[in-house]
């Protein structure tokens, strides 16, 4: 079994609660920039990169599902995308730098974490079945 990569260490987990407070107004930085880029990593992991055949295919097409689907949301609920791509570009590396700087803090590796950790585990998992009762089962632990 490969090393379980806890949620905290994983940027997407960070950003899907900024999505959240963006939405509700609670947070005017937009989290756009980082959503673009979460999507793009995602459909190019899952089907392109040198270990694709670790990411079964239910759990790819869900997991860039999920991901497009959560930055449509906050693009629908945008006046001007481009805009707040643009304005809020800076902003969003900054929070990635922190998130680099947590990893650092923390004696883990971003290469690690994305490139062997996760696609392993993954492969671990073996269906978009199992992921989910692995996720339920860690969320309950």
């Amino acid at each position: 079994m490969t090393d379980i990569v806890e949620h905290k260490y994983v940027y997407c987990y960070w950003v899907w609660p900024w999505v959240m407070l963006h939405l509700f107004g609670i947070v005017k930085q937009s989290p756009i920039p980082s959503l673009v880029c979460a999507l793009f990593y995602n459909i190019w992991s899952n089907f392109f990169s040198p270990w694709n055949d670790k990411y079964p295919l239910d759990y790819s097409i869900f997991i860039c599902t999920v991901e497009a689907l959560i930055l449509f949301i906050v693009a629908y609920n945008s006046k001007n995308v481009k805009k707040d791509f643009t304005k809020y570009m800076y902003f969003n590396i900054m929070v990635f730098f922190v998130y680099l700087a947590f990893l650092f803090i923390n004696n883990k590796s971003f290469a690690r974490i994305y490139f062997v950790l996760i696609p392993n585990q993954i492969r671990d998992d073996g269906n978009l079945t199992q992921f989910f009762k692995n996720k339920i089962k860690f969320l309950l632990s």
